[in-house]
């Protein structure tokens, strides 16, 4: 898996659910031919093409529909595995001491 790999997989999700290229870069902020390219690297490295595109639309494939509930478990999964590493750093233990002049 390469670096870009979760992002790629997030786009992938992001037009997906927006069902446009115009759509998701507002969603993202990032501009549609970043997301253009970032669609077309996850389809080499997975072997296929995720969605039928034209001039007006874009609609995922049988394979795109295939892989879009995985790729959204596995964005949620590096979710919950993050918030559960930062889990701990949100909240204080300890005993706290605090000296004041009356």
């Amino acid at each position: 898996m390469n670096s870009g790999y979760h992002e790629h997989l997030s786009t992938f999700v992001t037009i997906a659910k927006t069902g446009s290229l115009t759509r998701a870069s507002a969603s993202t902020g990032a501009g549609q031919s970043t997301l253009s390219r970032q669609l077309a690297a996850l389809e080499k490295h997975l072997g296929c093409k995720l969605f039928h595109r034209s001039t007006r639309s874009i609609k995922l494939t049988e394979k795109g529909e295939i892989f879009l509930p995985h790729a959204e478990r596995i964005l949620q999964a590096a979710a919950d595995a993050r918030d559960l590493l930062l889990e701990g750093k949100a909240s204080f233990s300890g005993r706290i001491r605090v000296a004041c002049s009356i």
